[in-house]
């Protein structure tokens, strides 16, 4: 059984770049630097309608940052059919990056869903050339209060992975995490302490917060992106996977 909840929970660490609909349009799993590089804009970006049209469909997106490019307030995305074979899909009101070619949104350019975009966002950050920071103590708590809350159990300590807060702690109702620095493990998903929170990637870029972490004891994966407003912070998108 354990086993078997590891061989899980890696999976879910390692769903970066082949999400189910990719392998079925045979895309070729690419790094984010490629991606980055093969696109000619990156946004992060709202979706706020779809329309029909006479010609086709359209699905408009607010443009929040430009990761690579100029940035814009809005982008329209024109195409034939409503969900084009081996082409991404959109629901209204939920986030996403954007990787624009010839004005198009190419599945295989990596338009994906965001939860595979998570798990390695600081790599795309990086790559278009952007300073990240690491995340504060607040930026944790608040990342993983909206994500792990409901899994500590009442836990009185549970030790967490994340080098930048190593010697800090966060309390979460009842449950003390404190923080260490990783191993050279942290490369080898199988080999993740199965009783801790791993911190597998997070960034602080602008007033955005990213983190995807794992806690393998409770067999979920959590990603989760905010925005640090002077009210607090907002969730933009969150997901836990349950093995």
């Amino acid at each position: 059984m354990g086993r078997f909840l590891l061989a899980i929970l890696t999976a879910f660490i390692c769903l970066t770049f082949q999400p189910t609909e990719v392998r079925a349009c045979s895309c070729v799993s690419q790094t984010p630097a490629v991606q980055v590089t093969g696109a000619e804009q990156v946004y992060l970006a709202k979706v706020v309608s779809e329309t029909s049209l006479k010609t086709g469909y359209r699905t408009r997106f607010d443009l929040l940052y430009a990761v690579k490019g100029p940035q814009r307030a809005a982008f329209s995305w024109d195409r034939n059919e409503k969900t084009p074979l081996c082409g991404p899909s959109y629901r209204v009101g939920e986030f996403t990056m954007l990787f624009v070619k010839d004005n198009n949104l190419p599945l295989c350019a990596g338009n994906y869903g965001l939860s595979s975009q998570l798990s390695q966002f600081s790599k795309f950050l990086q790559s278009a050339g952007h300073k990240i920071g690491p995340l504060s103590r607040a930026d944790m708590q608040a990342a993983l209060e909206n994500t792990l809350k409901g899994y500590l159990h009442k836990r009185p300590k549970i030790t967490a992975y994340y080098g930048p807060l190593k010697g800090t702690s966060i309390q979460i109702k009842s449950t003390q995490l404190r923080f260490r620095k990783a191993g050279k493990w942290i490369r080898t998903p199988d080999k993740f302490p199965k009783r801790a929170v791993v911190v597998v990637d997070a960034a602080r870029w602008r007033d955005i917060v990213s983190l995807n972490a794992v806690y393998l004891k409770e067999g979920v994966s959590a990603r989760i992106l905010l925005q640090h407003t002077k009210n607090g912070y907002k969730v933009l998108y969150r997901k836990v996977f349950e093995s």
